[in-house]
């Protein structure tokens, strides 16, 4: 069962701004986003303001795109998550649940951002990490999970060095340019 799209012109006005329905999953568009004809906006999502969605990138559930963000390649929002800002997800990353990206945070590559988590700022998720929980990585790039202080985890085969891990990429791009990994704070983990 598909959605079907019964008029292509705006369907609601918004304080000003018209909004239609996409021609790929039904979802709400604003006329001052982009939205790629290959991308799939779920009948409960939302983009807004100046974002941008492309490539084959999956939006649904409840999830919201908004501001200048940019959801691209395969890359998935789905459930009550929000991108924002001047953030960017890429790749096949998947942010979920109640998760929020914002600023001018990157995830990209496989990395999942998940459950309450935050990113912001200039950090940025990559390779295969998954950020959970109540994890926030901020403006720093440091990751902090509500008033535990993060402390490197020790995992059967890891290296104790939070430094450059093949495994995780978790950095800020502004003040890190050799991106060091923060990568075994709690709630941070790599995926299998």
């Amino acid at each position: 069962m598909g959605t079907e799209i019964l008029f292509a012109g705006p369907a609601i006005e918004i304080d000003g701004v018209k909004y239609h329905h996409h021609v790929n999953g039904g979802g709400l568009v604003a006329e001052t986003a982009y939205v790629a004809d290959t991308a799939f906006i779920g009948p409960f999502a939302k983009v807004c303001g100046k974002a941008s969605i492309s490539g084959e990138a999956f939006v649904f559930g409840n999830a919201w795109i908004f501001d200048n963000a940019e959801v691209c390649d395969n890359a998935q929002v789905f459930g009550n998550a929000k991108v924002f800002g001047n953030a960017r997800v890429s790749g096949n990353a998947k942010i979920y649940g109640f998760a929020s990206v914002y600023g001018n945070a990157n995830v990209t590559d496989f990395a999942e951002v998940c459950d309450f988590a935050d990113v912001s700022g200039s950090s940025m998720v990559c390779l295969k990490t998954r950020v959970e929980g109540r994890t926030k990585i901020n403006e720093d790039g440091k990751a902090e999970t509500c008033d535990i202080k993060p402390q490197p985890a020790k995992e059967e085969g890891i290296p104790d060095s939070p430094l450059r891990s093949p495994f995780a990429c978790l950095a800020n791009r502004r003040k890190t340019p050799s991106h060091h990994v923060f990568s075994y704070a709690p709630g941070v983990h790599k995926l299998k």
